[in-house]
């Protein structure tokens, strides 16, 4: 916002009128998409977690259970099939 000259408020505002989802929310799908392309591509969750930013492998499985309503071996599972 301080680069763009605009109030936090108004770059979240604009963003979410013309993307259509809060800044947060896609940034949030962004990084899960990662995790995603990631898993499918055979790394280890350690790695994923590090490589995308997050505390540790238990926060990630946590997030990832949140977000799809599965846990990563679940997810590994269903791409076997």
């Amino acid at each position: 916002a301080g680069q763009m000259y605009i109030s936090e408020s108004k770059l979240r505002n604009t963003f979410k009128a013309e993307v259509g989802v809060p800044i947060g929310e896609y940034i949030d799908n962004t990084v899960f998409f990662s995790v995603r392309r990631m898993l499918t591509e055979g790394h280890a969750i350690d790695e994923v977690a590090s490589t995308l930013g997050f505390c540790d492998r238990n926060y990630l499985s946590r997030r990832f259970r949140e977000k799809f309503g599965k846990t990563i071996s679940q997810y590994r599972q269903e791409l076997l099939i």
